[in-house]
C-alpha cells in the first residue's frame, strides 16, 4: 500500500468518528448569507479541522474572485468571516 492510500485510510478513518468540537460559522451584517461549521478531531498528530462553508460571495471573472480564510479562537465562541 503506497503513503497516499495510507493517508487517506487514515483521514476516513477520523472523519467517520463523532467530531471532539464543533463551530459555527456566520457571516458579519455585510455577508449574512455565509454560512457553516467547522468541526474540529483530535488526533494523534494535532487536530484536523474539517470546514464546510456556503454562500461565500462569487464574480463572473475568475482572476477578479477573492481568497477566503478564517483564523480560530479558542474558547465559546462563533466565528465570523468579513
Amino acid at each position: 500500500m503506497n503513503r497516499n492510500n495510507c493517508s487517506e485510510m487514515y483521514l476516513k478513518r477520523i472523519l467517520m468518528k463523532r467530531p471532539d468540537a464543533i463551530a459555527n460559522i456566520m457571516g458579519s451584517s455585510e455577508y449574512p448569507e455565509i454560512m457553516g461549521n467547522v468541526r474540529f478531531y483530535q488526533t494523534g498528530r494535532g487536530v484536523l479541522a474539517m470546514t464546510e462553508v456556503s454562500g461565500l460571495p462569487t464574480s463572473e471573472d475568475v482572476c477578479m474572485n477573492p481568497v477566503f480564510g478564517y483564523h480560530i479562537h479558542s474558547g465559546n465562541f462563533s466565528i465570523f468571516i468579513k
